[in-house]
């Protein structure tokens, strides 16, 4: 992270991309020089780490120019999963100042990112004395709360790792287990192992993994049901074990309804 004087060309542009934030677009020419005042220019590289998730909230910022992805950690699984990205003129860090609470989100540049940064005195300021700025943060925090809700879900699987799966990484489950769980090893990484899914995991269904593999770590992404069907099928999961249903008959070979683990 590198810090830039507002002056000159600097100052031109950081003025030209307030004039174009909802938060500073409606100012007056001494307003807008107030905010510039309290203003920090940063220059991030790619993965460099603007806001850490825990961390205390002393700042918030405006991005200018590049894109950031936010990340938090998902509740169940306890691993980082992408809860949004930010684009220009968009800002980061604002509920946690309003809050006083630690930072809600990781926030990494995605490359070479300019940023605005203001601490809490400038926040308090804007909010006390700038004309319409707590209204219009108020809407924003409102329309983000909006589209993304407080849901955290699993990345989706990228093309790549929807590939051929090897026999050694399949042998780590049971055909039965993987029905069950609704899930299928994608892949092997540094550290560990890519799970496909289909379905959000639930707690029982996460201490289900790391009991079979204790000494493996693990990711997991979400997959499409067509792609897990061609896997299982493809693998006969379905022709390796027995089902019963309700009266106690053998079920034949073919694909159990999945819409109830009970019944496996």
């Amino acid at each position: 992270m590198k810090e830039h004087a507002i002056a000159g060309d600097y100052r031109t542009w950081v003025v030209n991309a307030l004039r174009q934030s909802f938060l500073f677009a409606s100012l007056d020419a001494a307003a807008m020089e107030k905010v510039i005042s309290f203003g920090r220019l940063l220059e991030y590289d790619p993965n460099d780490m603007i806001v850490r998730e825990g961390e205390p909230s002393d700042s918030f910022f405006l991005l200018l120019m590049g894109e950031a992805t936010a990340v938090v950690m998902h509740p169940i699984l306890g691993q980082a999963v992408e809860a949004g990205r930010v684009r220009p003129v968009e800002s980061i860090g604002e509920q946690g100042l309003l809050l006083k609470q630690p930072r809600s989100k990781t926030v990494v540049a995605n490359r070479q990112t300019y940023a605005l940064q203001f601490n809490i005195k400038a926040f308090e300021y804007f909010m006390d004395r700038l004309p319409g700025f707590a209204r219009l943060l108020a809407r924003t925090l409102a329309h983000r709360l909006y589209q993304v809700g407080a849901k955290v879900t699993l990345p989706e699987a990228a093309v790549a790792e929807l590939g051929e799966i090897t026999p050694d990484l399949l042998r780590l489950f049971s055909p039965q287990f993987m029905v069950q769980q609704r899930i299928v090893p994608l892949r092997r990484e540094e550290g560990g192992l890519v799970l496909g899914m289909i379905s959000e995991p639930t707690a029982a269904t996460v201490e289900a993994i790391r009991t079979a593999i204790p000494t493996l770590a693990f990711r997991c992404v979400r997959i499409p049901t067509d792609y897990y069907d061609r896997v299982a099928r493809q693998h006969t999961f379905y022709d390796s074990f027995t089902i019963r249903r309700g009266g106690g008959e053998a079920a034949s070979s073919e694909r159990p309804r999945l819409e109830s683990p009970a019944e496996l």
